[in-house]
């Protein structure tokens, strides 16, 4: 990133781990004037009074961080970035803005991260690993210490399988990062992963457990686990065939989600009946059964709170679950006929919703409601504004 002065790269005795000394760069300017209508990119919500939303002007190719802390009332810029974002937050002051640059002549895009401590007061840009431009590099944090970044890249232009994976953790908020996992064509394995595994994300519980998600038929579909921070990685079979997916499906596996007493939901989307698989765990992630069709039909929004609180949706609906995705209580419509965009809830009871006008031409016209009753009823708030 053109934000972060690289110092030193060293090259530890001990394992042969690689670190990456650096220097982060304060980053307190202002946000850029935009011009044009403005795109919702995502929502993070805290609560039913407070929440983060970043919003994409396409003539900047920039977008804009913006947090209320009166239910949608007002909106106050707090930074902006090339690209697109999210906002992951750690407590009241800490946040992370994890965001993509936009990639160019057949080039992955590039991730850049963020972190504040004053509650969106001023942004530092944290140093990612250098990977190599042709690689996949999809970055996860905890906090502002401590992160996670995979890497794939495939050496063969259209092959879906990477021939190439390394796995990156930072203890210090990317001053130094140590390599966990490198698969390339004089090392097939690693750590429990191979170069026939097609990785698509990596996401950490705690500081030593994670997940490293994958795509496949449905029969050999797999999620690997970790309870060491990553150094070490076990495949987890997911049960493939009545009831669930056929096993010549094609899976993609995404990042699983657990309470504290073990119960937990992972997300499969089905490519093959475009639909969405819930699996379900009653040990820590340990054993993955009896998956769950999400309501609705096609390949859905589906976004867990916990291990059993989780909210779904499709453009013309919307359904809140309390029990791990067994049953499905649906909201009310959203007020002018408004489709639902993207849902991000906040509880069983509390969520923010993007409602789109479709038909209108030209770019599609959105607002913003929160609910409080479960999707009973919508409250509209205030549009976030660039301007």
């Amino acid at each position: 990133m053109a934000l972060i002065a690289l110092a030193l790269l060293a090259l530890a005795s001990s394992g042969g781990i690689y670190l990456w000394r650096s220097a982060a760069i304060p980053v307190t300017a202002p946000p850029r004037p935009f011009s044009g209508p403005p795109a919702l990119v995502s929502v993070t919500p805290v609560s039913d009074r407070e929440a983060w939303v970043v919003v994409h002007d396409s003539a900047a190719s920039r977008s804009v961080l913006l947090h209320t802390g009166d239910g949608g009332a007002s909106w106050r810029p707090s930074f902006s970035i090339e690209g697109f974002g999210t906002v992951q937050v750690v407590d009241g002051r800490r946040a992370l803005l994890l965001g993509f640059r936009g990639g160019y002549q057949g080039r992955p895009s590039m991730p850049q991260v963020f972190s504040t401590d004053d509650a969106g007061e001023h942004w530092h840009a944290l140093t990612l690993p250098e990977v190599g431009k042709s690689f996949r590099s999809v970055p996860f944090y905890l906090d502002a210490d401590h992160g996670w970044l995979l890497a794939t890249h495939s050496t063969v232009a259209g092959d879906q399988s990477p021939q190439e994976v390394a796995l990156w953790r930072t203890l210090d908020g990317g001053r130094h990062w140590g390599s966990l996992v490198r698969i390339d064509g004089s090392h097939p394995t690693s750590h429990g992963i191979s170069n026939a595994d097609q990785l698509l994300s990596v996401s950490f519980q705690d500081g030593d457990t994670g997940w490293m998600a994958t795509q496949g038929v449905a029969a050999s579909a797999v999620l690997y686990a970790t309870h060491d921070g990553g150094r070490g990685w076990q495949a987890v079979p997911l049960p493939a065939g009545p009831p669930g997916p056929a096993r010549e499906d094609w899976l993609y596996v995404g990042s699983p989600v657990l309470s504290r007493d073990g119960r937990g939901v992972l997300p499969v989307v089905d490519r093959d009946v475009n639909r969405t698989w819930l699996y379900q765990t009653q040990d820590g992630g340990a054993s993955w059964t009896n998956p769950y069709y999400s309501p609705g039909t096609g390949v859905l929004n589906v976004v867990f709170v916990d291990g059993s609180v989780g909210w779904a949706n499709d453009s013309g609906a919307a359904w809140v679950t309390s029990d791990s995705g067994r049953s499905w209580l649906a909201a009310t419509g959203l007020p002018g006929a408004l489709q639902f965009g993207e849902v991000a809830p906040v509880s069983a009871s509390v969520a923010w919703v993007q409602g789109v006008e479709v038909g209108s031409g030209g770019p599609a016209r959105w607002a913003m409601f929160r609910t409080g009753d479960a999707g009973l009823h919508w409250t509209r708030v205030s549009q976030p504004a660039i301007s």
